[in-house]
């Protein structure tokens, strides 16, 4: 899959944003997307991490239309090959904590193109209500990840997961 980009981009700045989807979080990516780039000033690289067997080519066409339809963005699909996690363990669909594609996140630094010197990962499922730029310009202080805890996670996540009912999540 490749995207053409017409012209040559006049940034100041770009903002470059991480994804991991699968083909059930199509609609949620696609809201996610929009509120990024409906409250930011700056253009923003999308890269979106997938599984060849989860998204197909008209799903990235669809995505990568609805992008550049804003004018704000652009898509750069990086597809995941998980044979090598084929170990790993995931949860089944019964309880879908979380599948292959939380892996994709861990392993981006060996798919990203070398250009990329910075990036933030966000899950697909969130909405923005506003501009993220200063989360994104957060600075690391000699760190090479910043995460934030999930206060939001019930005991129940907890038990599935087989974690202690005080883990910080």
């Amino acid at each position: 899959f490749y995207i053409r980009i017409i012209g040559e981009r006049k940034d100041k700045y770009i903002m470059n944003i991480l994804m991991s989807v699968n083909r059930k979080f199509l609609e949620p990516l696609e809201n996610m997307i929009f509120s990024i780039l409906y409250y930011s000033e700056e253009n923003v690289n999308i890269y979106l991490m997938y599984q060849e067997t989860e998204l197909k080519q008209d799903d990235l066409k669809q995505i990568n239309d609805f992008v550049a339809e804003t004018g704000k963005g652009i898509i750069y699909p990086i597809k995941f090959d998980t044979t090598e996690l084929s170990e790993m363990p995931v949860t089944d669909n019964a309880g879908a904590f979380f599948g292959m594609e939380a892996y994709s996140r861990l392993y981006c630094a060996f798919k990203l193109p070398e250009k990329v010197k910075k990036i933030l990962y966000l899950d697909a499922d969130m909405i923005c209500t506003g501009s993220i730029m200063e989360l994104y310009n957060t600075t690391f202080e000699g760190k090479t990840w910043i995460a934030v805890r999930d206060e939001g996670i019930k005991a129940k996540d907890l038990e599935r997961l087989k974690l202690k009912l005080d883990y910080k999540y």
